[in-house]
């Protein structure tokens, strides 16, 4: 049975998407046979085998698009990779790159899967919110009828995102975490690889790390976290924090100027380069708060990742983010630097609350979110799509 992936990007680009299908079909691959269609975004087409899925890296051209958080990657042979490839079921996501014409494709070959990693866009810019309406509504929402199964990484993305008469063929996976590398290290090991990776002198012992982890959009909401963390030091009392910000995008400048703007070089940092999962593992160990100051999220698999590890944890309450977190975290509405400084400061307050409550997120988030789980769930999805 062949299974084709479609998405723009791939291993070992890792954003949450490309974590997802990296991770679920390389359990898979046993028993299927597993290619993946995506754009040769760094310019070098190949075809090249990783832990069992074959990846087509076809030529692309990257279009950027006003208000985007990322660009759009135009593969001009994917159509007729689609035909020739001839899948068994077509796996689609990221539903904003790609149009009817790859569904048309798709639909004369094989069946047809779509995951909705994306919720409909709300509570991030006019620009963003509407240009996501109006894409679903003329391009979106008729993929999704053609669907022979749909998935969607929570209840919200899914009912806030699938039309109600869709479904009776749709589903909740949520993502996953990679629970035997994202648990809690040793201080002095965490220390020791942040040191050996990224050369960054770290102290626990006299500071207090708080952590955020996310692409440099505004979607992300960074600005009200390091505006907080001005708030915090104005009124005294709190030298000893520190923010660790772990992400690239495209506001790095514009957040290095306000944290210059804001007298908080000192205690604000940002880390804009790729790193490996044991040094992001690091940070989250040696943090001893982790905060989420998004504006939309359809899941928050940072979130998830932190509360795996068991950091008392600090969220939005938007998008799927309490179903991530239940009631083991403090929740705050977006765009309020206010709050978030508030809640920093209950949780430190009350910190062995707090810590008990990210001790039992951390279980549950072990046993139900685990890989080999969630790959289950999707072998099972993909059984429903083949109406095996």
């Amino acid at each position: 049975m062949r299974i084709v992936i479609l998405n723009p990007y791939f291993y070992p680009y890792f954003g949450g998407t490309e974590k997802v299908l990296y991770e679920v079909y390389r359990r898979l691959s046993s028993k299927y046979e597993i290619y993946a269609l995506v754009s040769a975004h760094d310019g070098r087409e190949r075809l090249e085998e990783i832990d069992g899925i074959k990846v087509y890296r076809l030529k692309s051209k990257t279009i950027s698009l006003p208000g985007a958080p990322m660009g759009y990657q135009f593969m001009p042979d994917l159509i007729n990779k689609i035909k020739e490839l001839r899948g068994d079921l077509y796996h689609l996501n990221n539903r904003y790159q790609y149009t009817l014409s790859h569904v048309k494709a798709i639909k004369k070959t094989g069946r047809f899967m779509m995951t909705i990693h994306n919720a409909l866009p709300k509570g991030i810019d006019l620009k963003t919110d509407t240009a996501g309406l109006i894409y679903d509504l003329l391009f979106g929402v008729r993929m999704m009828r053609s669907a022979d199964h749909l998935t969607a990484v929570s209840e919200y993305t899914l009912r806030s995102t699938i039309p109600m008469d869709l479904w009776y063929k749709s589903e909740v996976i949520q993502n996953g975490v990679e629970t035997s590398r994202f648990k809690k290290l040793d201080e002095d090991k965490a220390i020791e690889i942040i040191k050996e990776e990224l050369n960054i002198d770290i102290d626990p012992s006299k500071k207090l790390y708080i952590m955020s982890n996310g692409r440099l959009v505004e979607q992300k909401g960074h600005k009200y976290l390091i505006e907080a963390m001005h708030i915090l030091k104005k009124d005294g009392g709190n030298d000893r924090l520190d923010l660790i910000i772990v992400g690239r995008g495209k506001l790095k400048d514009k957040y290095e100027r306000l944290i210059a703007k804001l007298g908080l070089k000192d205690s604000v940092s940002i880390i804009s380069r790729q790193i490996s999962e044991d040094a992001l593992n690091a940070i989250y160990s040696i943090s001893k708060v982790y905060v989420m100051p998004s504006l939309y999220e359809p899941s928050g698999m940072a979130l998830m990742e932190a509360l795996a590890v068991g950091i008392p944890s600090i969220a939005s309450k938007v998008g799927g983010m309490p179903e991530i977190m239940k009631d083991d975290g403090l929740y705050v509405k977006p765009r309020s630097s206010t709050e978030i400084a508030d809640a920093i400061r209950k949780l430190i307050s009350s910190y062995d609350v707090y810590l008990e409550k990210a001790k039992n997120a951390s279980k549950r988030i072990c046993r139900y979110n685990n890989w080999d789980r969630i790959a289950d769930m999707y072998d099972n999805a993909i059984k429903k799509a083949l109406d095996i």
